[in-house]
């Protein structure tokens, strides 16, 4: 083998190994928001029902999803949040829906631009 084969060989494929590990490391750092995401509107929307009906369960449940997503390290003043409240047979349901944008650590990947989930936990009574 010629001198300089080796570096020749790491130069053709480390730019590949490199790009790999970075869509590597951008999908886990989305599914990282994604989960934080899905976490506080589950917590926002239990939150919310563990409220009386009277004291604004829907603010309760807005509220506390912001403060978890800031907790989470995403912006949670800039996350759209939206309580609603409904009624079924079985008692009153707060769902909450949370959307927050994407903060990609390199942008090699053609993700979402927002992560979106929604919760719902039906009102306890008290």
């Amino acid at each position: 083998m010629r001198r300089g084969g080796a570096a020749t060989e790491l130069a053709l494929v480390l730019p590949v190994l490199l790009a790999l590990l970075g869509g590597v490391v951008e999908w886990g750092w989305f599914v990282v928001q994604s989960v934080a995401v899905t976490g506080a509107a589950r917590d926002g929307a239990l939150a919310g029902t563990l409220v009386e009906a009277d004291a604004g369960p829907g603010t309760v449940a807005e509220a506390r999803a912001r403060a978890s997503l800031t907790a989470s390290g995403l912006d949670g003043a800039a996350a759209t949040v939206l309580a609603t409240l409904s009624s079924t047979a079985g008692g009153t349901v707060v769902q909450l829906d949370c959307e927050v944008a994407h903060d990609p650590l390199f942008p090699l990947l053609p993700l979402p631009a927002t992560h979106r989930t929604r919760a719902s936990f039906r009102l306890v009574d008290q």
